[in-house]
């Protein structure tokens, strides 16, 4: 996942994207991996692309990891979503799917109303998990 603060996003197969943050093993650099661009706009709503990128180089000058795109991006634009750089995986699968069953599924609106659905049920599991740790570990 790659967060952008501004409202431009990806379009064209070959465009590179960068990260300060390694995504991959030693071992794994030329795997393709799908990516979620997200471009954090200044008026709060979010620019969405994904795409599968392809690990080209590390970058010494200004200690980024480049990317190369090398499928052309599904992007999904004007989105009010919370999600961000420290989202819970789910959230960003959620994400994900928004983007790509864009024009498969229901209408847009449906879509904001199934990823909050998503992030609720995602946050309510993830809190009730927490809960069971912590009583379970009361008895340690």
């Amino acid at each position: 996942m790659i967060q952008s603060k501004g409202d431009e996003v990806p379009s064209r197969i070959g465009d590179q994207v960068w990260s300060g943050l390694k995504s991959f093993s030693d071992k794994d650099e030329s795997t393709v991996r799908k990516t979620l661009f997200i471009a954090a706009r200044p008026d709060g709503l979010k620019n969405l692309a994904v795409f599968d990128s392809q690990f080209l180089e590390y970058r010494e000058t200004d200690q980024k990891f480049v990317f190369t795109i090398i499928t052309t991006p599904l992007v999904l634009m004007d989105q009010d979503l919370k999600v961000h750089l420290m989202s819970s995986k789910k959230e960003k699968i959620a994400a994900v799917q928004l983007v790509e069953n864009q024009d498969r599924g229901p209408s847009e609106t449906d879509q904001k109303d199934s990823f909050k659905l998503q992030f609720l049920i995602g946050t309510v599991w993830d809190w009730i998990i927490s809960l069971v740790r912590k009583i379970f570990s009361s008895f340690t």
